[in-house]
């Protein structure tokens, strides 16, 4: 049974928030300065890595596709613009469905929950508080570490339990918890991941399913 585990982490776009699309939007915003042929490729790239940081994606177009002198600087720099014009619509996301409900469910029967998130981690935070919802976790983890990172540092702050779950939506997410020794849930409804496949412990829609 789901409440069986010990430990649950959620990623956070299309698990916790509907907000993949969002993101894809606003870096085709964000990059609309350079060749359609430029921003298409970096796109497929961004929707081929869900999970994985905007500092990577967009180290990966400086580095890759737009190739530039000073790449760390571009990355800096694109980084703001985007956290400064993504934070405004992730505040206006919408939850998944059912995902409240069954945090409190878990936070009433005093499970241990984390967020581990490909966003940046100081944003994040601001966001999942501001939606009121950050009350629910032990400890919220984004970018720049990794997710493998944070995982280890979840691992940490929990040892002896050693049921643990990962809920998330992309290929990355998967790896991260297979990769750190979690079960994973894969929540279809605002997945971007396609041809989804690999060892899950269950595949949902969303959260209502488990309530």
């Amino acid at each position: 049974m789901i409440l069986d585990f010990e430990v649950y982490v959620f990623d956070c776009d299309g698990v916790i928030l509907d907000s993949n699309k969002i993101k894809g939007n606003v870096f085709k915003i964000v990059l609309d300065e350079f060749p359609a042929r430029k921003v298409k490729k970096f796109l497929k790239f961004h929707y081929d890595n869900g999970g994985v940081s905007r500092f990577l994606k967009f180290k990966y177009f400086f580095e890759e596709i737009h190739i530039v002198d000073d790449p760390d600087t571009f990355v800096k720099d694109y980084s703001n613009k985007f956290s400064s014009m993504v934070k405004s619509q992730l505040l206006k996301s919408t939850l998944v469905p059912g995902v409240e409900n069954f945090l409190r469910i878990l936070k009433l029967n005093k499970k241990l929950c984390f967020v581990n998130s490909g966003s940046e981690q100081n944003e994040l935070i601001e966001i999942l508080t501001k939606k009121e919802i950050s009350k629910y976790f032990d400890l919220i983890l984004g970018s720049p570490k990794s997710k493998v990172e944070n995982n280890e540092i979840i691992e940490n702050l929990s040892k002896g339990q050693k049921k643990k779950i990962f809920f998330g939506d992309s290929k990355n997410d998967y790896v991260a918890a297979k990769k750190s020794g979690m079960d994973f849930v894969f929540l279809s409804q605002f997945s971007e991941w396609k041809n989804p496949h690999g060892k899950f412990y269950k595949t949902i829609n969303n959260f209502e399913e488990l309530i």
